[in-house]
């Protein structure tokens, strides 16, 4: 593989990608996507995800590319595990550079019986 532009030079900098996993192995979504991408340009990456097994086959897909990446499990709905990925992030790679918000949290209801929690929790814990 030819090496990256400079322009998707990220060696050196340290990526929290929340949502890392996607719906099975034979996907590749959003999370799952930025967080190969990230590593493949020279970024270590913290893979954070609910669902353990999908976030382990992206760390298996970095790995095979010769990536770096560290797994955490952790509900981004909830400050205290938001706070735990970044402290645990920096112990294990002493910074953080980057952040891609791309877990969330979605309710389903009739649109009469949403309530402004459930809105703001979705708008809160929306990717941008």
């Amino acid at each position: 593989m030819a090496a990256p532009s400079r322009a998707l030079d990220f060696a050196g900098q340290v990526a929290i990608v929340t949502g890392a996993g996607c719906r099975s192995s034979n996907e590749v979504g959003n999370g799952r996507a930025v967080a190969i991408l990230l590593a493949r340009h020279g970024a270590k990456v913290t893979l954070v995800d609910l669902n353990v097994e999908w976030a382990k086959e992206t760390q298996r897909l970095i790995g095979e590319e010769g990536g770096i990446s560290h797994f955490i499990e952790a509900d981004v709905s909830k400050e205290l595990s938001c706070k735990h990925v970044v402290d645990e992030t920096i112990g294990v790679f002493g910074a953080v550079n980057l952040l891609v918000n791309n877990g969330n949290c979605q309710s389903s209801a009739v649109l009469q019986l949403v309530t402004l929690k459930n809105m703001l929790m979705q708008y809160l814990t929306q990717s941008e």
